[in-house]
């Protein structure tokens, strides 16, 4: 009957044990409950202050849209998107005659090849010469235009004033 008695506390131990322990784990596992709800609660609360910031800005941004939409009658807008209009043509314009410019630079060189009495460095040199034109014109321009301008007022007498040297 000894065996009997200390296997009955055995196992009465044992219960013990089990009971203790899930206790334990219970409460260990509600307080982890109680932790993940409290972060939930506070993650919801700062996403929903989130999205009505969020929401906010929205309505301001679409606030400044319809504002701009309706100063499209500006005359600065209408005067800004006449320029970039016309600039646009005028570099399309720029485009073909550069093209023809160039078109016509090879017609040139062929027939200037063909039946031309000059020799081939010097044809070379023309046919170069033709091709970077359109590059350095405005430079020799700007030198020509300079210089006419100081003697025109070293004739007259005048105060020379360059505005490409800043009044020198």
């Amino acid at each position: 009957m000894s065996s009997d008695t200390d296997f009955i506390n055995i196992q009465k131990s044992m219960n013990d044990y089990l009971t203790t322990k899930n206790t334990y784990f219970s409460q260990q596992n509600t307080q982890v409950e109680n932790i993940f709800d409290k972060l939930t609660d506070k993650t919801s609360a700062n996403i929903n202050d989130l999205k009505k910031q969020v929401d906010a800005q929205n309505q301001q941004i679409e606030k400044q849209i319809f504002n701009n939409k309706s100063d499209s009658n500006e005359t600065t807008y209408v005067k800004s998107e006449y320029q970039y209009i016309e600039i646009n043509k005028l570099k399309g314009q720029n485009k073909i005659l550069l093209s023809i410019y160039y078109i016509f630079v090879v017609i040139l060189g062929v027939i200037m090849a063909v039946y031309s009495s000059l020799p081939i460095p010097a044809k070379f040199g023309v046919f170069v010469g033709l091709l970077v034109y359109p590059f350095v014109i405005y430079y020799i321009e700007i030198v020509i235009y300079i210089f006419l301008k100081y003697m025109y007022s070293l004739v007259s007498t005048s105060k020379f004033s360059n505005v490409y040297i800043h009044n020198y």
